[in-house]
């Protein structure tokens, strides 16, 4: 910070180029403000700032007092030690100006230049004191599901909020994780302003504990990030046993036509499946001249047989899915489902599970 004494050679300074330049008298007369520091409409100015104003010639120090040279922070005023020398008044604050508030400092007519000539008039100048700094991180308002609930539906996001808006380029699928056991589960991280959604791609498992974590990589909008990691469980409701599962989609689907040959066969159901019993002994895809090889794979609510090779041209397939098949809570379905669909024709049929279905 500049010292007083400096401020007052750097008026004098100032005054003697003046005169220098424009070959003008000494100042005398009528004093006037040259400059003030912190300037007019400065921002971000510190809150131990001290107020200077450096004049065109010495004033009477007398005359610059604390009802003469006034500070107000906002509509409050401030208690200052104000002191003169020269050309060049000081007020300092006995305590830090106010953060992220307008300061307004007026001089008064009652300061009279060393000659004995007042200011013609009020002169008033304001500046803007720093923002206050945000060093708290962000905190969890609430979850849902809630920590410790039980009995949750497994089709429900899984929501957080915050007690700030956070940077939502910090909340991704990196930073919101949901974990069945030492499984990830698969699905969507959404962010907007305080809240954050994890929406799975499949519904979760019943009867099952979910836990969810939130890391230090999540920073508010300030960039202040998590004091810690912040983690909670939940576990989803356990089955009916009475629901028995349905069918909601197959691809291809019933008697469809022109289906190309590298297609995977899949079904949907209204329910989380026992997977174990999606297999390739109850999942089967054949033609006229038998079964196709190949696997099966299970997700949730959804299979899906992947032929170990392209299907035959301008063939008819049956697909079946047989009662073995079972929901999550052991519910087998209620008759065995088939549909047929046909493959696009082709002038030279692909080598592939053709002929005999494959098993030749």
């Amino acid at each position: 910070m500049k010292t007083l004494a400096f401020i007052a050679s750097l008026a004098s300074l100032t005054l003697a180029f003046g005169c220098a330049r424009s070959a003008a008298p000494a100042a005398s007369g009528t004093p006037v403000v040259l400059f003030t520091t912190p300037s007019d409409g400065a921002t971000a100015v510190t809150g131990a700032a001290t107020l200077q104003v450096a004049f065109n010639q010495p004033v009477d120090c007398g005359t610059v007092t604390a009802a003469s040279f006034i500070v107000v922070a906002g509509d409050v005023p401030v208690v200052g030690l104000v002191s003169c020398q020269g050309a060049v008044a000081e007020f300092a604050p006995t305590r830090a100006l106010p953060l992220a508030t307008t300061v307004t400092a007026t001089l008064t007519t009652d300061i009279l230049a060393a000659s004995g000539e007042p200011l013609a008039d009020l002169h008033s100048w304001t500046f803007a004191t720093e923002a206050y700094p945000n060093v708290a991180p962000p905190l969890v308002s609430f979850t849902q599901p809630a920590a410790g609930a039980t009995g949750v539906d497994p089709k429900v996001p899984v929501q957080i909020a915050f007690d700030e808006p956070v940077d939502c380029g910090t909340v991704d699928s990196a930073t919101f994780v949901v974990m069945d056991g030492s499984k990830r589960v698969p699905g969507a991280v959404t962010c907007d302003g305080a809240n954050a959604t994890f929406t799975p791609a499949h519904p979760l498992l019943a009867d099952t504990s979910f836990t969810a974590t939130l890391t230090t990589g999540v920073a508010d909008s300030a960039g202040d990030p998590m004091a810690a990691d912040y983690t909670w469980s939940f576990t989803t409701v356990a089955p009916t046993g009475d629901a028995v599962p349905d069918v909601t989609l197959t691809v291809p689907s019933q008697f469809a036509v022109d289906v190309d040959v590298t297609t995977k066969v899949k079904i949907a159901f209204d329910q989380v499946m026992d997977c174990s019993t999606l297999d390739a002994a109850d999942f089967t895809v054949a033609d006229p001249r038998g079964p196709v090889t190949g696997r099966v794979a299970c997700l949730g609510t959804t299979a899906i047989f992947t032929p170990d090779a392209p299907l035959a041209s301008g063939e008819k397939y049956t697909a079946t899915v047989t009662t073995a098949v079972k929901d999550q809570a052991g519910n087998p379905l209620a008759k065995t489902i088939e549909w047929t669909f046909t493959t696009l024709s082709t002038a030279v049929d692909i080598v592939g599970n053709g002929g005999n279905g494959g098993n030749a």
